[in-house]
């Protein structure tokens, strides 16, 4: 029992490091995956409606009801759709309809890595995580040297 309590550095160490895995594992792993599923059916339902459509699609209600209905790119759509004025012309039976969609902003604008990823799954701290684990190495490092000596 005296070994463990004179270890005691090493585990305060190891709960820190358990911690930080545990919270990437369930703040950004977990969540990434999910969000590259949501991504790949929202990539294949596109390419469906593209398809089915002939590569003009009139219905943007399709688009938001199907592969654009996750949380994380609903609102990215809901904000692009805004940017999206129809073209109309007079069809055969002197009805005006819906021919085109232009938008007035790039997509890229709304569905970029920044609104998709940096900012739902904060990842500022894991881009300062290994600056963090470094200092705990040293804070450590200098602790040992000072319980070695004393």
């Amino acid at each position: 029992m005296d070994s463990i309590s004179s270890l005691w550095h090493v585990w305060v160490v190891g709960a820190v490091l358990v911690v930080i895995a545990i919270g990437f594992l369930f703040n950004f792993v977990v969540p990434a995956v999910r969000l590259k599923g949501h991504l790949a059916v929202a990539i294949d339902g596109l390419k469906v409606i593209k398809e089915k459509s002939g590569g003009v699609v009139l219905d943007l209600t399709e688009i938001s009801d199907g592969p654009m209905h996750t949380p994380e790119l609903a609102h990215s759509w809901s904000e692009y759709t805004e940017t999206l004025h129809p073209q109309k012309e007079v069809d055969e039976l002197g009805q005006e309809r819906v021919v085109r969609w232009r938008s007035t902003a790039l997509a890229e604008t709304f569905f970029s890595e920044h609104a998709l990823v940096v900012t739902p799954f904060k990842t500022e701290f894991y881009k300062h995580l290994p600056g963090i684990l470094t200092g705990i190495g040293i804070i450590g490092t200098f602790l040992g040297l000072i319980i070695g000596l004393s």
